[in-house]
C-alpha cells in the first residue's frame, strides 16, 4: 500500500519500490515490472508518483551494494 492523495508521504511510495527491488534481489528475480502505484484509488500524483519510481530505482541500481 503506498501514499494517498490525502496522505502524501512520498518516502512510503519510495520504500514500496525500495522494499521490492530488495526482496526481488534476495529471491533471484531477474526481471520485473511495476504498476503505477498508489495512482489509482489512492489518487496520488501520476507525475509525481513516476518521479519518485524512477529515482528510487536508479538510486537503489547505482549503490555498489546491489549489483550482482
Amino acid at each position: 500500500v503506498g501514499p494517498s492523495k490525502n496522505n502524501k508521504k512520498p518516502e512510503i511510495l519510495k520504500s514500496c519500490y525500495f522494499n521490492t527491488l530488495n526482496l526481488a534481489k534476495e529471491t533471484n528475480i531477474r526481471s520485473i515490472a511495476f504498476p503505477c502505484i498508489s495512482t489509482g484509488n489512492y489518487e496520488f500524483d501520476p507525475i509525481q508518483a513516476a518521479q519518485i519510481a524512477l529515482e528510487t530505482v536508479r538510486n537503489w541500481l547505482s549503490d555498489p551494494s546491489n549489483s550482482n
